[in-house]
């Protein structure tokens, strides 16, 4: 797996994405307060972007007007309407990596240490 493939993989779905800042928006606009796409990518917790991409996309579908960064009444309708159930996540959710406790890591003998040193790498 390349590096522009395994950072697909791990970057959220665009679908995901419009549906959190259409939420965001309409947020905004129910408040009264404007906002710019780095404020809403830094609320969601995704790249700057990846908000603007997913904003650009929200404005050629009508949802939202990117020029005074408010959603259409389409948008506002879809943000509105996603308000009342739970959101997917974003971000996977990260495993614990146990720690090693002190008295379960082992010391290199001068022994082994000695052998370690007389093995040759070969380069490849």
């Amino acid at each position: 797996m390349n590096a522009q493939n395994r950072q697909q993989a791990a970057a959220p779905g665009t679908d995901a994405i419009a549906i959190h800042l259409l939420r965001a928006l309409t947020r905004c606009a129910l408040e009264g307060r404007r906002t710019d796409f780095e404020e809403l990518a830094r609320e969601i917790g995704v790249r700057r972007a990846d908000a603007r991409r997913v904003l650009t996309m929200l404005d050629h579908q009508g949802y939202v007007n990117v020029l005074t960064m408010r959603p259409t009444l389409a948008g506002f309708a879809a943000g509105k309407l996603s308000s009342s159930s739970p959101l997917p996540s974003l971000r996977p959710a990260r495993a614990k990596i146990p720690q090693a406790r002190a008295s379960e890591t082992r010391a290199v003998s001068p022994a082994a240490a000695a052998s370690l040193s007389s093995v040759s790498v070969r380069a490849a």
